[in-house]
């Protein structure tokens, strides 16, 4: 019964390390901004769809979708990161180091030669976020920790996708309402209500990205904590 049991886990855990190659996060924000391009294309532009049929017509929306996603989250997290650095308090360093001082680490190897040597942009401390991540997926007994982990890193990356994904949005709605409308007082307000929603909106998802970006930090280092006070 055991020796099926674990069978079974095994086979779940192939398919989830394959399912995190072609990872979901990246279909929301894709699946959105093709949306918005769709919408463009018919709405907008007058367009009618490309004739193709049965499963190439899937495959072509899926890839199209997949793609669009890599794109919004390439664009969204650059952006992110500059959003970020605007507020220092925010700073992934001033996190970063101190969760590694809250818990005591500060003094213990190998957090006190990483941060020893840790001057402001030689990603040192980024170097040592990739070890403990490292460290982390190599370790048997960690991985519910290391799939909580990933899944805070698949929401932040679904966010900073989002917010791409808006902004297109706004853009192609903003388009659709000088086409249907015209130059008048009525499209200048909806011009208006569209920019303050759409504000609104991607700031929200930056906020979101940054906040689970942040979880990622205190989780792995409370779990290097817990490793180290067990001992």
């Amino acid at each position: 019964m055991d020796e099926a049991f674990e069978g079974i886990k095994g086979v779940f855990d192939k398919l989830t390390e394959f399912l995190n190659i072609f990872d979901l996060s990246f279909f929301i924000s894709g699946f959105t901004c093709f949306g918005a391009l769709l919408f463009w294309f018919v709405y907008v532009e007058g367009r009618d769809l490309p004739d193709i049929q049965g499963a190439s017509r899937i495959i072509a929306v899926v890839l199209t979708c997949y793609v669009l996603g890599l794109i919004c989250f390439a664009l969204g997290r650059q952006f992110q990161k500059r959003y970020s650095s605007m507020r220092q308090y925010r700073n992934f360093d001033d996190i970063f180091i101190k969760a590694i001082e809250a818990h005591g680490l500060r003094q213990i190897e190998p957090y006190k030669a990483y941060l020893d040597r840790h001057r402001a942009n030689n990603r040192t401390t980024w170097k040592l976020y990739g070890k403990l991540w490292a460290g982390l997926r190599n370790e048997e007994g960690r991985k519910a920790c290391y799939a909580l982990l990933s899944r805070y890193w698949m929401m932040a990356a679904t966010f900073d996708g989002l917010a791409v994904a808006a902004f297109i949005w706004a853009i192609v709605l903003n388009r659709y309402i000088y086409v249907t409308i015209g130059m008048k007082a009525k499209c200048i307000i909806y011009f208006m209500l569209l920019v303050i929603t759409a504000y609104i909106v991607i700031k929200g998802c930056f906020r979101e990205a940054d906040r689970y970006q942040e979880y990622q930090m205190e989780e792995i280092i409370s779990v290097y904590a817990d490793k180290e006070y067990s001992k």
